[in-house]
Protein backbone atom coordinates (compact mmCIF):
# COMPACT_ATOMS: atom_id res chain seq x y z
CA UNK A 1 0.00 0.00 0.00
CA UNK A 2 1.06 3.57 -0.71
CA UNK A 3 -0.04 6.79 0.98
CA UNK A 4 -0.32 9.92 -1.16
CA UNK A 5 -0.60 13.27 0.63
CA UNK A 6 -1.92 16.17 -1.42
CA UNK A 7 -1.20 19.82 -0.85
CA UNK A 8 -4.28 21.98 -1.52
CA UNK A 9 -3.53 25.51 -2.74
CA UNK A 10 -1.77 25.48 -6.09
CA UNK A 11 -2.08 21.71 -6.32
CA UNK A 12 -5.71 20.64 -6.08
CA UNK A 13 -7.25 24.10 -6.32
CA UNK A 14 -6.23 27.76 -6.40
CA UNK A 15 -8.17 30.73 -5.12
CA UNK A 16 -8.40 33.82 -7.30
CA UNK A 17 -5.05 35.66 -7.21
CA UNK A 18 -4.73 37.94 -4.21
CA UNK A 19 -7.99 36.85 -2.60
CA UNK A 20 -6.47 34.88 0.29
CA UNK A 21 -4.33 37.83 1.34
CA UNK A 22 -7.31 40.18 1.17
CA UNK A 23 -9.39 37.86 3.34
CA UNK A 24 -6.56 37.44 5.86
CA UNK A 25 -6.32 41.22 5.91
CA UNK A 26 -10.03 41.45 6.72
CA UNK A 27 -9.75 38.95 9.57
CA UNK A 28 -6.88 40.80 11.24
CA UNK A 29 -8.63 44.14 10.78
CA UNK A 30 -11.85 42.83 12.33
CA UNK A 31 -10.10 41.37 15.38
CA UNK A 32 -7.38 43.93 16.06
CA UNK A 33 -8.57 47.01 14.21
CA UNK A 34 -5.21 47.18 12.43
CA UNK A 35 -4.46 47.42 8.72
CA UNK A 36 -2.04 44.92 7.19
CA UNK A 37 -0.66 46.27 3.88
CA UNK A 38 -1.04 43.60 1.22
CA UNK A 39 2.35 44.42 -0.27
CA UNK A 40 4.05 43.56 3.04
CA UNK A 41 2.39 40.19 3.47
CA UNK A 42 4.52 37.07 2.89
CA UNK A 43 4.10 34.69 -0.02
CA UNK A 44 1.45 32.31 1.36
CA UNK A 45 2.47 29.40 -0.87
CA UNK A 46 3.51 26.42 1.24
CA UNK A 47 3.14 28.30 4.52
CA UNK A 48 1.03 27.14 7.44
CA UNK A 49 -1.67 29.46 8.73
CA UNK A 50 0.27 29.75 11.99
CA UNK A 51 3.46 30.79 10.16
CA UNK A 52 1.49 33.35 8.15
CA UNK A 53 0.03 34.76 11.35
CA UNK A 54 3.50 34.98 12.90
CA UNK A 55 4.70 37.06 9.95
CA UNK A 56 1.59 39.24 10.10
CA UNK A 57 2.11 39.79 13.83
CA UNK A 58 5.48 41.36 13.01
CA UNK A 59 3.94 43.60 10.36
CA UNK A 60 1.26 44.94 12.70
CA UNK A 61 3.60 44.95 15.71
CA UNK A 62 1.62 42.58 17.91
CA UNK A 63 3.43 39.99 19.99
CA UNK A 64 2.80 36.53 18.57
CA UNK A 65 1.82 35.32 22.03
CA UNK A 66 -1.29 37.48 21.69
CA UNK A 67 -2.05 35.84 18.35
CA UNK A 68 -1.69 32.44 20.01
CA UNK A 69 -4.17 33.45 22.72
CA UNK A 70 -6.64 34.53 20.06
CA UNK A 71 -6.01 31.63 17.68
CA UNK A 72 -9.42 29.97 18.08
CA UNK A 73 -11.14 33.28 17.44
CA UNK A 74 -8.94 33.96 14.41
CA UNK A 75 -9.50 30.52 12.87
CA UNK A 76 -13.26 30.72 13.48
CA UNK A 77 -13.53 34.16 11.89
CA UNK A 78 -11.29 33.11 8.99
CA UNK A 79 -13.62 30.18 8.37
CA UNK A 80 -16.63 32.49 8.25
CA UNK A 81 -14.90 35.11 6.07
CA UNK A 82 -13.72 32.51 3.55
CA UNK A 83 -17.08 30.71 3.39
CA UNK A 84 -18.79 32.87 0.77
CA UNK A 85 -15.69 32.68 -1.46
CA UNK A 86 -15.30 28.90 -1.35
CA UNK A 87 -17.33 28.41 -4.50
CA UNK A 88 -16.29 27.77 -8.12
CA UNK A 89 -16.63 31.49 -8.93
CA UNK A 90 -13.57 32.20 -6.79
CA UNK A 91 -11.84 28.79 -6.63
CA UNK A 92 -10.16 27.14 -9.62
CA UNK A 93 -10.06 23.34 -9.80
CA UNK A 94 -6.85 22.32 -11.53
CA UNK A 95 -7.20 20.19 -14.64
CA UNK A 96 -6.97 16.46 -14.11
CA UNK A 97 -7.42 16.55 -10.33
CA UNK A 98 -10.61 14.51 -10.04
CA UNK A 99 -9.49 12.05 -12.71
CA UNK A 100 -6.14 11.58 -10.95
CA UNK A 101 -7.76 11.11 -7.54
CA UNK A 102 -10.16 8.50 -8.88
CA UNK A 103 -7.37 6.72 -10.78
CA UNK A 104 -5.28 6.45 -7.61
CA UNK A 105 -8.19 5.28 -5.47
CA UNK A 106 -9.35 2.74 -8.05
CA UNK A 107 -5.92 1.13 -8.07
CA UNK A 108 -6.86 -0.32 -4.65
CA UNK A 109 -3.20 0.05 -3.70
CA UNK A 110 -3.17 3.76 -2.87
CA UNK A 111 -4.89 5.76 -0.14
CA UNK A 112 -5.13 9.53 -0.03
CA UNK A 113 -4.70 12.20 2.61
CA UNK A 114 -4.11 15.93 2.86
CA UNK A 115 -0.97 17.80 3.84
CA UNK A 116 -1.69 21.50 3.83
CA UNK A 117 -0.87 24.76 5.53
CA UNK A 118 -4.57 25.53 5.86
CA UNK A 119 -6.26 25.09 9.21
CA UNK A 120 -8.32 21.89 9.08
CA UNK A 121 -11.84 23.30 8.82
CA UNK A 122 -10.85 25.85 6.20
CA UNK A 123 -8.97 23.18 4.25
CA UNK A 124 -12.11 21.10 3.90
CA UNK A 125 -14.19 24.20 3.23
CA UNK A 126 -11.93 25.10 0.30
CA UNK A 127 -11.89 21.68 -1.35
CA UNK A 128 -15.64 21.35 -0.87
CA UNK A 129 -15.94 24.02 -3.55
CA UNK A 130 -15.71 20.94 -5.78
CA UNK A 131 -16.94 18.22 -3.41
CA UNK A 132 -13.43 16.84 -2.89
CA UNK A 133 -13.60 16.22 0.85
CA UNK A 134 -15.17 12.79 0.30
CA UNK A 135 -11.81 11.61 -1.03
CA UNK A 136 -9.77 12.75 2.00
CA UNK A 137 -10.65 11.26 5.37
CA UNK A 138 -7.56 12.48 7.22
CA UNK A 139 -4.47 14.64 6.91
CA UNK A 140 -2.20 17.12 8.65
CA UNK A 141 -3.09 20.79 8.75
CA UNK A 142 -1.79 24.28 9.36
CA UNK A 143 -3.27 24.43 12.85
CA UNK A 144 -1.51 21.19 13.88
CA UNK A 145 1.91 22.82 13.86
CA UNK A 146 3.44 26.09 12.67
CA UNK A 147 6.36 24.22 11.10
CA UNK A 148 5.27 22.52 7.87
CA UNK A 149 8.20 20.12 8.10
CA UNK A 150 6.59 18.55 11.18
CA UNK A 151 3.29 17.82 9.44
CA UNK A 152 4.14 14.65 7.43
CA UNK A 153 4.62 12.41 10.50
CA UNK A 154 1.26 13.66 11.80
CA UNK A 155 -0.45 12.74 8.53
CA UNK A 156 1.20 9.31 8.46
CA UNK A 157 0.14 8.66 12.05
CA UNK A 158 -3.44 9.60 11.25
CA UNK A 159 -3.44 7.34 8.20
CA UNK A 160 -2.38 4.42 10.39
CA UNK A 161 -5.01 5.31 12.97
CA UNK A 162 -7.71 5.54 10.30
CA UNK A 163 -6.80 2.16 8.83
CA UNK A 164 -6.08 0.65 12.24
CA UNK A 165 -2.65 -0.54 11.16
CA UNK A 166 1.00 0.46 11.06
CA UNK A 167 1.37 -0.05 7.33
CA UNK A 168 2.30 3.53 6.43
CA UNK A 169 5.69 5.13 6.96
CA UNK A 170 8.01 7.58 5.21
CA UNK A 171 9.16 4.92 2.74
CA UNK A 172 5.74 4.21 1.22
CA UNK A 173 4.42 7.79 1.37
CA UNK A 174 4.40 10.43 -1.37
CA UNK A 175 3.70 14.15 -1.21
CA UNK A 176 2.26 16.00 -4.20
CA UNK A 177 2.69 19.78 -4.04
CA UNK A 178 3.48 22.89 -6.01
CA UNK A 179 6.05 24.79 -3.93
CA UNK A 180 9.58 24.48 -2.64
CA UNK A 181 8.15 24.14 0.87
CA UNK A 182 6.30 20.97 -0.18
CA UNK A 183 9.56 19.56 -1.50
CA UNK A 184 11.48 20.60 1.60
CA UNK A 185 9.04 19.02 4.05
CA UNK A 186 9.14 15.79 2.05
CA UNK A 187 12.94 15.70 1.86
CA UNK A 188 13.37 16.43 5.57
CA UNK A 189 11.17 13.44 6.33
CA UNK A 190 12.74 11.17 3.66
CA UNK A 191 9.46 11.07 1.75
CA UNK A 192 9.26 10.97 -2.05
CA UNK A 193 7.78 14.10 -3.60
CA UNK A 194 6.08 14.95 -6.87
CA UNK A 195 6.22 18.64 -7.76
CA UNK A 196 3.59 20.14 -10.05
CA UNK A 197 3.82 23.48 -11.84
CA UNK A 198 0.08 24.13 -11.40
CA UNK A 199 0.81 26.70 -8.70
CA UNK A 200 2.77 28.91 -11.08
CA UNK A 201 6.29 28.16 -9.88
CA UNK A 202 9.11 28.17 -12.44
CA UNK A 203 10.18 24.69 -13.53
CA UNK A 204 13.90 25.39 -13.28
CA UNK A 205 13.39 26.88 -9.82
CA UNK A 206 11.45 23.88 -8.47
CA UNK A 207 13.87 21.46 -10.13
CA UNK A 208 16.68 23.02 -8.10
CA UNK A 209 15.07 21.54 -4.96
CA UNK A 210 15.42 18.02 -6.41
CA UNK A 211 11.89 16.61 -6.35
CA UNK A 212 11.65 12.94 -7.29
CA UNK A 213 9.40 13.87 -10.18
CA UNK A 214 8.30 17.20 -11.65
CA UNK A 215 5.26 17.58 -13.92
CA UNK A 216 3.62 20.48 -15.70
CA UNK A 217 0.19 19.44 -14.43
CA UNK A 218 -1.75 16.47 -13.09
CA UNK A 219 -3.30 15.34 -16.36
CA UNK A 220 -1.21 12.20 -16.98
CA UNK A 221 -3.02 10.02 -14.46
CA UNK A 222 -1.58 6.69 -15.60
CA UNK A 223 2.02 7.91 -15.52
CA UNK A 224 1.61 9.38 -12.05
CA UNK A 225 -0.06 6.26 -10.69
CA UNK A 226 2.66 4.04 -12.15
CA UNK A 227 5.40 6.26 -10.73
CA UNK A 228 3.84 5.97 -7.27
CA UNK A 229 3.32 2.22 -7.47
CA UNK A 230 6.83 1.56 -8.79
CA UNK A 231 8.76 3.69 -6.29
Amino acid sequence: MKLVLFDIDGTLISMRIGLSKQLFQNVISDIYGLHTPLELMPDFSGMTDLAILRDISKIINIDFSQIEKDIDKIIDLKLKVFKEYCIPKYVILHKGVIELIETLINSNQIVLGLLTGNAKLNAYQKINSYDLSKYFQFGAFGDDNENRNLLPPIAISRANEFYKSNVFNSHNTFIIGDSEKDIECAKVNEIKVIATLTGGRDKEYLTSFNPDLIVDNLLDHKMLMNFILEN
